[in-house]
């Protein structure tokens, strides 16, 4: 029986292979990879999640990493599932901009418009259909953006309140620096005038 150690080390292993794999067949144009690299590149990866497809295998590398880190393999469970979420609603994402009235999503063809690197893929674009049937293009776009920002502040742990409000400190800061600038300015030139 293995210990939770080794057990830890082969699967950060698998998932350090699964990388090299999933990199191969995401950035080599199929052409180098055979037949084999065209399917899964092609009708799989693409057809499946269009463009965001590149994104796995940096998943996966920091899946590997952060396994290597904190040893323990149901917190990275968990955020690989973090991740696939956030890989999904990235997918529908890039399916809601392109669609519109004159465009509209045909879950017949978004298998093929994966393919040709147009929307998200049929996984995206099942997702981006369902969303917005209920409640239209803008709103769509608006919930999947809070989603993606919610899902990424869970599993990176990082806080966007506390973000934006260090932005807009800063920029007050720069503001009360220019203003600061333009009284001595203003002072300066009284001063010459007298």
């Amino acid at each position: 029986k293995m210990t939770q150690a080794e057990k830890t080390f082969w699967t950060a292993i698998s998932l350090g292979l699964s990388t090299i794999l999933f990199s191969i067949f995401c950035y080599f144009p199929p052409s180098m990879t055979g037949a084999l690299g065209k399917v899964i590149h092609t009708n799989i990866l693409l057809g499946l999640f269009s463009s965001t497809m590149y994104l796995i295998p940096v998943i996966l590398l920091g899946l590997t990493i952060y396994l290597f880190k904190v040893k323990d393999i149901a917190r990275m469970l968990k955020k690989a599932g973090f991740s696939v979420l956030i890989l999904i609603l990235l997918a529908s994402l890039f399916q809601l901009i392109i669609t519109s009235k004159y465009s509209p999503i045909i879950i017949s063809n978004l298998h093929s418009q994966g393919t040709n690197h147009l929307g998200g893929g049929f996984i995206g674009g099942i997702l981006a259909w369902a969303i917005y049937s209920l409640i239209g293009k803008y709103a769509s776009i608006i919930l999947v953006i809070f989603l993606i920002l919610l899902f990424t502040s869970i599993t990176f742990k990082i806080s966007f309140v506390s973000i934006i409000k260090s932005i807009i400190e800063g920029l007050k800061s720069e503001i009360d620096d220019i203003n600061d600038v333009d009284v001595s300015d203003k002072v300066k030139k009284k001063k010459k005038k007298v």
